[in-house]
């Protein structure tokens, strides 16, 4: 079960000796305002973290929305940090939607006095809409992609939120993590040596990336075109004799 923000807040003060606070949110202190600063800046980047999976795995989610006849733009997850490449759909008719288009070729699309290659739809990112060319000529088709949010932290209800609002938010990444990245941001915001803080973050951030996922495995002979371990794989010379 993941701790509160607080308890988090309170571990990270605890191991560096300093008094541990009652509250976060809302206290005047002023270095535990500092502290809720520093909270908010390990959120933000840990989360812009990129892994093997492109992105932590735990953030991925998968947005539907259903085309109305005639009408190009749909609003875009209130979450969105970006749409992952190549994941958009109109899995009604099984077809992929092509995109993003940038803005030379969408203008192309509208005033070159050209068709887009029928059946599959193009798509846009503008003004934090989606736009999808040509415009829906029936209603109902089920458009889906998969996306990284943007929310790292959630609320006890389950609200997704880009910061910490409240002592009783949990994080939604490694709480382990978190309380390392916070002791190294504190040292280094006083001033204090942070070396190795920052070492026992960097080994805990390398075993989170490594464990976000179900890596795939590399077979070194079995279904391989050429096998890895065959002498396809062997030099022409210099055998190290």
């Amino acid at each position: 079960m993941s701790l509160s923000f607080l308890a988090l807040v309170q571990q990270a003060c605890s191991e560096m000796n300093l008094s541990a606070p009652t509250s976060c949110i809302g206290n005047q202190d002023q270095q535990v305002i500092q502290l809720v600063a520093l909270a908010n800046a390990e959120g933000v980047e840990c989360a812009s973290v990129e892994t093997a999976q492109g992105a932590w795995p735990v953030l991925r989610k998968t947005h539907t929305f259903t085309m109305v006849e005639n009408q190009e733009s749909y609003p875009l997850p209130s979450d969105l940090n970006f749409i992952i490449y190549d994941t958009m759909w109109d899995t009604t008719q099984h077809w992929r939607v092509i995109g993003p288009v940038n803005p030379s070729g969408w203008n192309t699309l509208l005033y070159g006095n050209i068709t887009a290659a029928a059946p599959f739809y193009r798509f846009k990112i503008e003004d934090n809409l989606l736009s999808l060319y040509p415009a829906p000529d029936n209603n109902g088709d089920v458009v889906a992609f998969t996306y990284v949010s943007n929310g790292w932290c959630k609320s006890v209800g389950g609200t997704i939120q880009t910061q910490w609002q409240a002592d009783t938010d949990t994080y939604i990444l490694d709480d382990r993590l978190f309380v390392l990245g916070l002791k190294a941001r504190f040292r280094q915001a006083k001033g204090l040596d942070y070396s190795a803080e920052l070492a026992l973050y960097n080994r805990r951030l390398d075993w989170a990336k490594a464990n976000s996922g179900v890596p795939r495995v590399l077979p070194l002979t079995a279904g391989q075109s050429v096998p890895w371990l065959s002498w396809y794989n062997l030099p022409d010379s210099n055998y190290g004799v």
